[in-house]
């Protein structure tokens, strides 16, 4: 099966949060990196489903699971942004627990989380944003690219 990692929606309009102050998503940062999936097999794709060349990332410790991982490829380091099955972020990231992985997500309440959270990223200089996942969403698995709605990208104050 050919996996593509989803697009998330650019935020636009408050009712796409729809539960924030419920807990209903979580954030991770947006890396300003090449966004890649790393097969059980060890190779890299695109988010294309196109080889990578795993030069230089294949020198680094990299996770061996036999899911696909979605990743960001920056310049020396790889990091892991969710493991591609068909579960709930929350179960998604109790297995990654498991297998050692480490998946960032800050449970968020407000927009005003939501602001300090990009604006702390944005200043790191390694994010060009932030992505909220609704927690209960399972991770799409499926054969052509597009946006997810229940994934949201945030690159300006809201």
């Amino acid at each position: 099966m050919i996996y593509y990692p989803p697009q998330p929606v650019l935020y636009t309009e408050r009712s796409q949060l729809a539960g924030l102050e419920a807990g209903e998503w979580v954030l991770q940062p947006k890396w300003d990196g090449r966004r890649a999936v790393l097969m059980p097999d060890g190779t890299f794709r695109s988010k294309r489903d196109k080889a990578i060349d795993s030069e230089p990332w294949s020198k680094l410790p990299l996770p061996k699971v036999d899911a696909p991982l979605d990743l960001e490829l920056m310049r020396d380091c790889v990091y892991v942004l969710d493991l591609m099955l068909p579960a709930p972020f929350d179960e998604r990231k109790q297995i990654a627990d498991m297998l050692g992985l480490q998946l960032y997500d800050l449970n968020v309440t407000s927009i005003e989380q939501v602001n300090h959270c990009l604006r702390e990223l944005k200043a790191s200089g390694d994010c060009d944003g932030v992505v909220l996942k609704r927690r209960s969403v399972p991770y799409p698995i499926r054969k052509s690219l597009g946006a997810l709605s229940d994934w949201v990208k945030v690159k300006r104050l809201i």
